[in-house]
């Protein structure tokens, strides 16, 4: 598909595309079983890129009390994990939950990535006993002590499974207990997503993937970067590359551009949104046209955030993108980080166009492709 009629594609997209996110999912929690959880627990290796909600990545297994669940506690942790992605263009939730029982825990409900376990120490309901001893004692003396009843979680990794991060919110009352969610809201869903992008980074990668397009990034960038299956070439020029993946559905698009580092100043959001704008008007658009060119949205700034990535300094950046005409527009995330000599530095995007689909998927995979890089 020449660059002309990709845009003529995303052009007939745009009819639609106000009416996004119709899907219909169980983000604010439900009570899972184990023969749904088996459907996702052990997927299906296809060799390509898999979408977070191929599997149980995209969800967030709560076990928890019921009675607590249905009171203001249960509205705490809720309010961790379906806050609203930023730079999406419908409201998207972080994670979908899933909420069982402790009484209920196993088999199957094992085989989750994210678990968060909550609870009451003190409660003397039958689910809170079951619950300490799921903990164990070990487990149990760490939530107990005074140094544990100060800090807001803490975590098992490899519980179950290898990957798989178990997190404890624990507390001796359910005062405690409700001040631990709210103080520490944002450490917590922030703990969830870093990890879930480290397992999107362990996993979704397999042997087959585009090698053509990794060396011909390589060569026009300086940028190793492991492209996955299904993307094409769209366009290069002078320190810049566009691959897409073609699709009517969603059309998943990653350029990467560099510059010569000078200073610090180029990693401000004012820098970051001119030269990503400056891309849209000449490079990512087909040669001469003047209606179909991309530009930020400026109702929903850029948002930037300074990420450690692999051991490299960076930034991860979110906003919406739409063509001048206005006819169509979308979620895009970037990434820009320095090469090791600090000689260039490079702006990554992943952006996408899908009418009518919810985008929250889709922004997951870019975000671990464009950050799954290595600047020499």
């Amino acid at each position: 598909m020449n660059q002309r009629l990709l845009f003529a594609v995303l052009a007939s997209l745009s009819l639609i595309f106000t009416g996004c996110n119709n899907e219909k999912n169980s983000d604010q929690g439900e009570k899972g079983s184990a023969a749904s959880t088996a459907k996702t627990s052990n997927p299906k290796v296809s060799g390509k890129l898999r979408t977070i909600e191929n599997y149980t990545e995209g969800t967030v297994l709560v076990v928890m009390d019921t009675v607590d669940w249905n009171r203001s506690i249960g509205d705490s942790v809720r309010q961790i994990f379906t806050k609203p992605i930023y730079g999406l263009p419908q409201p998207e939730p972080y994670f979908k939950l899933v909420r069982i029982d402790p009484g209920d825990f196993g088999g199957n409900f094992k085989s989750y990535y994210n678990i968060v376990m909550v609870a009451n120490l003190s409660s003397t309901r039958p689910s809170a006993k079951y619950m300490r001893s799921l903990l164990g004692k070990e487990n149990l003396a760490k939530a107990r002590s005074d140094k544990e009843e100060k800090s807001p979680f803490y975590v098992g990794k490899d519980v179950f499974l290898k990957g798989q991060n178990v997190v404890y919110v624990l507390a001796n009352s359910e005062a405690a207990l409700k001040n631990k969610l709210s103080q520490q809201q944002d450490k917590i869903l922030k703990y969830f997503d870093r990890s879930t992008a480290k397992i999107l980074r362990d996993r979704v990668y397999f042997e087959s993937h585009e090698k053509n397009l990794s060396e011909k990034v390589f060569e026009q960038v300086g940028v190793q970067m492991r492209i996955p299956e299904g993307y094409v070439f769209a366009k290069e020029s002078d320190d810049f590359i566009w691959l897409r993946v073609p699709s009517e559905v969603a059309d998943k698009n990653i350029y990467v551009s560099r510059r010569k580092y000078v200073n610090q100043e180029q990693f401000s959001d004012p820098y970051l949104r001119s030269w990503r704008d400056s891309l849209g008007a000449n490079s990512v658009k087909v040669d001469g046209d003047t209606a179909h060119y991309m530009m930020s949205q400026s109702f929903m700034p850029l948002r930037g955030e300074v990420e450690n990535i692999n051991g490299q300094y960076g930034k991860l950046c979110r906003g919406l993108w739409q063509l001048k005409d206005g006819s169509l527009g979308g979620p895009y995330i970037s990434y820009v980080t320095t090469s090791k000599d600090q000689q260039y530095i490079y702006y990554i995007e992943g952006f996408v166009a899908a009418p009518s689909k919810a985008k929250r998927k889709y922004i997951r995979d870019l975000r671990t492709v464009i950050t799954a890089v290595n600047g020499n």
